[in-house]
């Protein structure tokens, strides 16, 4: 069973006349608008990083109605209520206050929170790409080389909101918890959990490191399949051939490879073990007949060379590997 993630966001927006108007934006089953605007976020989170830096195995997102029907629990009033309530009893406001002193209260319980659960106070969006924009401006304090959150900072729903191996999400919208009613309460669920000190997506060319599970690229995002209304743009990325590293057979229709050198979903990486340890050849050591029958999830994780199922180096790295261990010439 896969773990449940919440994003919960709770957005107070203080509307005039005018405003109110933008509003609808806030009726209960906008799904489709919620997921175009969280795909979109998805498509741009690599740029996080860096200027012109992609995300490679980012997949799109797909509105899930369990996920959907666990959202609206958590943003029933009475749960709410019970938040509330909770989360009040920790804090005491009497010495300041100001928006920015809550503001910092609710970043303390997003930083702390467990099971997945994310809370934090809006008090400016008037629509979805305002309130999510926040969300994903978050990414300016996550350090993508030591995984972490800049000190002082908050970063966890952007994360959560750039998981790369979430493609399930759902979420619910309620407007009438609150005495004041320009308060409205939202909550996403993703269907996998983000982890910290993990990378959120692995960096490089956009769709290059799409899983066989979405193994399409479609405006920048891994899917399972195009289908005919989105022949524009959804395609298979993966050619099989990279020279001097790996070659194989690419299957059109499935957009997978077969590698016959190399590894990865698309041959691209040199086929190697991992060294575990510095002076000891783990791999070496496990690769028996035995251990490949009994362990292959090992061999399959650490020792890629290992066993008849695993993979083979091209040529050209063989090469390349023989010309190093050779004497030199004085």
């Amino acid at each position: 069973m896969e773990f449940s993630v919440l994003i919960f966001l709770i957005v107070v927006v203080k509307a005039t006349w005018a405003e109110r108007r933008s509003e609808q934006w806030f009726e209960p089953r906008q799904n489709q608008q919620i997921l175009n605007t969280l795909n979109s976020l998805r498509r741009k989170a690599a740029s996080k990083v860096a200027e012109g830096v992609t995300a490679s195995n980012m997949k799109m997102l797909h509105w899930d109605k369990a996920l959907e029907e666990e959202a609206t629990l958590l943003t029933s009033c009475d749960h709410l209520l019970n938040e509330e309530e909770s989360e009040m009893s920790f804090f005491d406001f009497s010495s300041s206050g100001s928006s920015t002193s809550f503001r910092e209260e609710w970043e303390w319980i997003d930083t702390a929170a467990s099971q997945g659960v994310l809370s934090i106070r809006n008090t400016a969006a008037l629509t979805l790409d305002e309130m999510f924009s926040e969300v994903f401006e978050e990414g300016d304090n996550f350090n993508f080389f030591t995984r972490r959150c800049q000190k002082g900072s908050n970063c966890s729903r952007f994360l959560q909101l750039a998981w790369a191996d979430a493609d399930k999400v759902g979420c619910s919208i309620n407007s009438k918890c609150h005495s004041d009613e320009n308060v409205h309460y939202l909550n996403c669920v993703f269907n996998i959990e983000a982890k910290s000190l993990d990378e959120p997506f692995a960096v490089g060319p956009v769709c290059s490191r799409c899983p066989e599970s979405a193994s399409f690229c479609d405006a920048g995002l891994c899917v399972s399949s195009c289908g005919f209304n989105r022949a524009d743009t959804c395609y298979c990325p993966k050619t099989c051939v990279h020279t001097g590293i790996g070659l194989g057979i690419l299957d059109k229709t499935r957009c997978t490879c077969e590698c016959s050198y190399g590894t990865g979903t698309d041959c691209q990486d040199v086929c190697e073990n991992v060294q575990i340890y510095e002076n000891f050849d783990y791999c070496a050591e496990i690769n028996t007949k035995e251990h490949c029958k009994n362990d292959k999830f090992l061999q399959l994780l650490f020792c890629k060379e290992n066993c008849d199922y695993g993979c083979k180096k091209s040529p050209d790295v063989l090469k390349l590997i023989k010309q190093q261990h050779l004497p030199k010439e004085e």
